[in-house]
């Protein structure tokens, strides 16, 4: 059984139990549950049938302070370009270009996206089908895959 199935049949049973005693105030006792827990549950049940039991799904927050999505496009965009540089120095890039950015902004963008280490950045630019190269703080580095070698057998 599903876990949403084996909760509302619980929860269904719990029901009955209250009808078969007669008293709700016992039935909570013997279950262990409150009786405001029960009389949600009934509402629930009258109002939905069997479907208000299940338990219901919660959307995810959106938290106020969230990095806009248009400035997270854009950091998102200057990390595949500069893939080897620090949050720091990529926020003053960034500064330079007239985009107001905090590097701890653009760490906390960084670490949502699984970016946080250099190797995962430059993984993440190779996935991306993007650049050859690498672009560092003093100069270009090219990235070059090597073949493997076949096994002598």
């Amino acid at each position: 059984m599903v876990y949403k199935e084996q909760l509302s049949k619980a929860k269904l049973g719990i029901l009955t139990l209250v009808a078969e005693l007669g008293d709700v105030t016992r039935a909570c006792q013997l279950l262990g549950i409150s009786r405001s827990q029960f009389y949600a549950m009934k509402r629930a049940y009258e109002t939905a049938g069997k479907e208000g039991l299940a338990p219901r799904v919660r959307r995810k927050p959106e938290m106020p302070n969230r990095t806009p999505a248009p400035l997270e496009d854009q950091i998102l965009a200057k990390t595949l370009e500069y893939q080897t540089v620090s949050y720091s120095s990529l926020a003053v890039k960034m500064k330079s270009e007239g985009i107001d950015v905090t590097p701890s902004r653009i760490r906390y963008v960084w670490h949502r996206h699984g970016l946080s280490t250099r190797r995962d950045r430059i993984r993440w630019a190779r996935s991306q089908n993007h650049t050859a190269s690498v672009t560092t703080r003093d100069s270009q580095v090219e990235v070059v895959s090597i073949p493997s070698i076949p096994s002598a057998k």
